[in-house]
């Protein structure tokens, strides 16, 4: 392949991506407006009337700072303990084929552990 063809060709990649994400983010961008709108509708269609809804806000708005942050932190402690199981999953199930090999070499006699691809124990061996 020509280096001119290589230039085209990722000229041409780089303007096909370039169009993908306008449209992902004006797709993002229309959804959130129609949440947005929606939320208010529901709001305004429920204003001046009491109902459950009003108990919620009222709980909402009723929020002491600590209490906000309390729900801030568990929410990110929630969030940062799944995407790092999610990690390591991933970092197992990519490294495993390269570890068996390793400890083939150092011990051809090594037999498995008989755990699945991203580090957990087969059904039958687990405790619970």
């Amino acid at each position: 392949m020509k280096a001119a063809d290589r230039a085209e060709f990722a000229l041409r990649a780089r303007t096909i991506d370039g169009w993908f994400k306008l449209a992902t983010r004006g797709i993002t961008a229309v959804i959130l407006l129609g949440l947005g709108y929606f939320v208010f509708k529901s709001v305004d269609a429920m204003s001046g009337k009491t109902t459950s809804f009003s108990s919620v806000i009222n709980w909402l708005v009723d929020l002491r700072l600590s209490e906000v942050v309390s729900y801030v932190v568990a929410a990110g402690t929630t969030t940062a303990w799944y995407r790092e199981r999610r990690l390591r999953q991933k970092t197992i199930a990519g490294t495993r084929v390269h570890v068996a090999h390793l400890e083939h070499v150092i011990d051809p006699q090594r037999t498995s552990s008989g755990l699945l691809p991203t580090g957990e124990p087969a059904k039958e061996d687990r405790d619970d």
